[in-house]
């Protein structure tokens, strides 16, 4: 029975109730009480979840903001953290919410009924917004997400860097990925050295300029990033270099990965990493070639979402990656042109150190090695503005930043421009080492020197021609062209290396008159590095000693930004950073964030 509150709102109990409305009143209340169809177990149910329901959306708009990304999958920003409202973190977030507010765990019915509504909300009335994923960059900053507990951002400016409270982007929090420690200042490049495995050398010295260079540009929002290839034989530290990089950069579950099955598991992946890293690689498929292609220079990718439909699931986004590996596995021209390559050298048995020793002086450097790549990226951001090369190499835009992080200066005395082009040389020879095809056309070409250096046709022509300058194995190489067609394909992608090294330019024409016929022409152009034809050279693209540019010599790297090759900057310290009220990361001095031998 339901007994009517008194006029005042008070409780009223059945002695007030009969004095107030008489014994008629009561016996009719309790007939209606009986005569009611009472009430079945479904329907009570049904109204429980209903009311869970409201609740858990009330919570959930209320401590979290909705949205969604180009791919029209729904987010919730918690904080400075953002999570995929079908994701198991999300549904563990907004249970325990609920267990805060009620002192009860919601029913699995009305949770997934509260996911379902704060979705359509997040995608039908939400904002559109974009996830990043460690890195992120806004008005010509760049923000890197730490990952740790208290969700930390730092912000780099032009010569500055400092925490920020309130990110104005928004940052995906994968599940697989680990914090990056707070950096600290004071720290220098000295002690990332001394962790490497390059040697003590010219080739160390210039291996280990790419190596920072590479990092440099691995937190440059957007991109470009080139592939960072570590070769060597075995017990020449590939992996650990590469779990090295990927702990200062992008640490997380799965450090080291094998070769996906196919580009769906890479696009996840990458969707869940901001660095990439492949090992013990021994040969590389063209779909996976292909795609790393577009992981470096954009260009995106895309696969079915399930197997069962023909949903179209897109990735358009730029990662790093590394790989690694003892064979000669990276064949292909296109990636070979995106390529660093640094050589290891083989560890001797009375230098190797065991593992936990190792990590315990990499985590012991760590914040001040991160704090002092820290520098170099204000720097690089204080000097870009400034920089015009005067020959833009292949991944322009990583050049730039890189020799920007340097400090700038003369292009003829930069560590890293020289070291880049004296890579991309090697990469561009053993490009054309790789190739049957470009083989042919540099034997073909060299029976032409006595003749004009020139030569013009048709596609067939210039088959009938390679034919008898090209491999005489059977079956034929698999990059040989079976077809006329194929002869244009296969030296198009190859002409820029062509020209480069041997000093060969391929152009494609039509003639003028009636049928507008297709002709082909090579011709010797001059230049290139001459590397003769069938001559030695590796084919993971890692440049050997001969044949490539000298990186200047010890008196040439003490130039007043480079500390005798060791590593230690000399490069412009950054500027103060504008001051802030919430100054966490911690110096006796807090805006001074400048390098550990820096100008005075």
């Amino acid at each position: 029975m339901d007994l009517k509150d008194g006029p005042n709102g008070e409780k009223v109990g059945l002695d007030d109730f009969v004095v107030a409305n008489g014994e008629a009143a009561f016996r009719k209340l309790v007939q209606d009480a009986v005569d009611a169809k009472p009430q079945g177990e479904a329907d009570a149910k049904e109204e429980l979840n209903v009311s869970a329901v409201k609740a858990l959306a009330l919570i959930a708009r209320s401590q979290a903001e909705f949205w969604h990304d180009d791919s029209l999958a729904a987010w919730a920003t918690i904080g400075k953290r953002s999570l995929k409202v079908k994701s198991p973190a999300f549904k563990s977030w907004l249970t325990n919410a609920y267990r805060k507010q009620a002192s009860e765990i919601a029913p699995a019915e009305a949770l997934n009924n509260a996911i379902n509504l704060v979705e359509a909300e997040a995608v039908w009335d939400g904002p559109a917004d974009t996830p990043h994923v460690r890195v992120a960059g806004h008005n010509g900053n760049i923000l890197v997400a730490l990952y740790d507990a208290a969700d930390t951002v730092v912000e780099i400016g032009p010569g500055w860097w400092r925490p920020c409270p309130e990110p104005p982007v928004r940052f995906a929090r994968p599940p697989t990925a680990k914090p990056l420690p707070v950096p600290e200042r004071g720290g220098d490049l000295d002690a990332l050295r001394e962790l490497l495995n390059l040697g003590s050398d010219d080739d160390g010295r210039e291996q280990f300029t790419l190596l920072v260079g590479w990092v440099c540009g691995a937190f440059l929002p957007g991109g470009p990033y080139p592939v960072l290839n570590l070769a060597g034989e075995h017990g020449s530290a590939k992996s650990t270099t590469a779990t090295v990089l990927k702990r200062l950069t992008d640490p997380g579950k799965a450090e080291l990965r094998k070769t996906p099955k196919e580009s769906r598991d890479l696009m996840i992946a990458a969707a869940n990493n901001h660095l990439l890293v492949f090992d013990n690689l021994s040969y590389l498929h063209q779909w996976f070639s292909d795609d790393l292609c577009c992981l470096a220079t954009g260009g995106g990718f895309s696969t079915r979402a399930l197997y069962a439909d023909d949903q179209e699931m897109v990735f358009d986004a730029k990662r790093p990656v590394i790989v690694g590996g003892i064979e000669d596995f990276v064949k292909s021209a296109d990636l070979l042109s995106r390529l660093i390559a640094v050589r290891l050298p083989a560890i001797p048995e009375e230098k190797r150190m065991e593992e936990s020793v190792f990590w315990a002086r990499f985590e012991k450097a760590q914040p001040q090695i991160l704090g002092a790549i820290f520098d170099r990226l204000a720097v690089g951001l204080a000097t870009l503005p400034t920089v015009a090369l005067t020959k833009l190499p292949r991944m322009a835009d990583f050049a730039k930043f890189a020799f920007a992080c340097e400090g700038g200066g003369d292009e003829a005395k930069s560590p890293f421009l020289t070291a880049y082009t004296a890579n991309r040389s090697g990469s561009q020879e053993a490009a054309v080492e790789n190739s049957s095809v470009a083989q042919a056309v540099v034997k073909f070409m060299a029976t032409l020197k006595d003749q004009g250096g020139s030569w013009e046709g048709t596609a067939t022509e210039l088959l009938t021609q390679l034919e008898a300058h090209g491999p005489t194995t059977d079956p034929k190489p698999k990059d040989w062209p079976a077809f006329a067609s194929d002869v244009t394909n296969r030296i198009t992608r190859i002409a820029d290396d062509l020209r480069k090294v041997h000093g060969i330019d391929f152009q494609k024409a039509r003639r003028n008159g009636g049928n507008r016929e297709r002709y082909l022409t090579l011709k010797f152009v001059g230049g290139g590095t001459g590397v003769p034809a069938g001559g030695t050279g590796g084919g993971t693209g890692v440049p050997e000693t001969s044949g490539r540019t000298e990186v200047p010599k010890e008196t040439d790297f003490n130039d007043g930004r480079r500390d005798r090759g060791t590593g230690r900057d000399r490069v412009p310290g950054p500027t103060p950073a504008p001051p802030r009220k919430d100054w966490r990361f911690g110096s006796p001095d807090r805006n001074s964030t400048k390098a550990k031998g820096g100008p005075a």
